[in-house]
């Protein structure tokens, strides 16, 4: 093998071993899914997040439009701090019927 290919490969191992050490990952870790809930009805995440945040990061809660889609989801909570992974919400009153998600993202993650 050249020596051009060898820094090549090299160069490629590098950029792979430094993009999955800086990923970041929002793991849910429990979520009461077997309950039955109601307009109003308190909502309970825990999560873990791993990998690089920023200091000012926050994590938001939100929840899908009735039939599981996050084109326009509705706000629930947010969470600023990074060592208390539980993001608590209220499901709005005016919830209709409907197959509900909840989505947990992260606002300011570093990339790297």
């Amino acid at each position: 093998m050249g020596k051009f290919y060898k820094i090549l490969l090299l160069s490629c191992f590098f950029a792979l071993t430094s993009f999955t050490l800086y990923s970041q990952q929002i793991n849910l870790i429990r979520f009461n899914n077997s309950a039955n809930y109601t307009p109003g009805s308190g909502v309970s995440v825990i999560i873990n997040p791993t990998g690089v945040f920023d200091l000012n990061n926050q994590f938001i809660l939100e929840l899908s439009n009735p039939s599981g889609s996050f084109s326009s989801p509705t706000f629930l909570n947010t969470l600023d701090e990074f060592y208390v992974p539980v993001i608590n919400g209220v499901l709005p009153n005016s919830l209709a019927a409907g197959t509900y998600k909840l989505s947990i993202r992260s606002i300011n993650p570093i990339n790297y």
